[in-house]
């Protein structure tokens, strides 16, 4: 392993800065994410008619895209689409049952990428990347739980209720970039963040879904300016 973490690094670092360098303003982004959600530690012992729509951590991966135009030599626009679908799920506590068929989350980014200078090395790019989130969760989920009601036989009375949850969220996201020049024309990059959607929900016990992630792929320059360093 420390072996090819050593080539790998050696070859990140042998495109070296040559005499004419090409300045990408438009970028394709296409690559691979993993995304692991934080879940709730308490999710066995609720006793409520809300349940914890995330109660073990989770993790998914699927494809990324995204586009960003670099509008000076310090700042970048751009968008980013993440989709992800998670398996089947079931708990039983002492208290409360849940069964959860299925859950998806898109996640749409606008982003703003703030580029750290390029003096130390010209063709790998270091930026911070800062985004609000528009998130939209589908999932479909059964709750059933106990109720401090007796029946006329005296036994306590379980609750049963579906949910179909189908909404949209809003959110923030930061992260690190890491970008490779490959050749004039395109690259590679690397990104890991933070993200955080916020939930309010008459539903759910859930404040909000914390995640953290990384992707990784290929960018491909569909805007080009040439500059020249000697």
């Amino acid at each position: 392993m420390r072996k090819f973490l050593l080539i790998a690094i050696a070859f990140i670092f042998s495109f070296r800065a040559e005499a004419q360098f090409i300045n990408n303003k438009l970028n394709l982004e296409i690559g691979f994410n993993s995304q692991g959600i934080l879940g709730n530690i308490d999710y066995l012992s609720n006793l409520s008619a809300q349940p914890y729509l995330i109660g073990e951590n989770l993790q998914s991966g699927s494809f990324c895209i995204g586009f960003d135009y670099k509008t000076n030599k310090f700042l970048a626009i751009g968008i980013n689409f993440t989709n992800l679908s998670f398996e089947s799920f079931s708990y039983a506590g002492d208290l409360n049952v849940l069964n959860r068929e299925s859950l998806s989350l898109l996640i749409f980014k606008p982003e703003l990428q703030i580029f750290i200078p390029e003096e130390v090395f010209r063709n790998i790019v270091f930026s911070v990347v800062l985004s609000p989130t528009i998130n939209h969760i589908k999932s479909n989920f059964s709750h059933e739980y106990a109720i401090l009601v007796l029946d006329e036989s005296g036994n306590e009375i379980n609750q049963l209720n579906n949910f179909e949850l189908n909404a949209f969220y809003f959110g923030a996201d930061l992260g690190l970039k890491i970008g490779v020049d490959v050749s004039n024309y395109y690259g590679l990059f690397m990104k890991t963040g933070y993200n955080k959607i916020f939930m309010s929900s008459s539903m759910l016990m859930d404040s909000g879904i914390t995640s953290f992630y990384f992707q990784f792929g290929m960018n491909f320059r569909l805007l080009l300016n040439k500059r020249y360093n000697y």
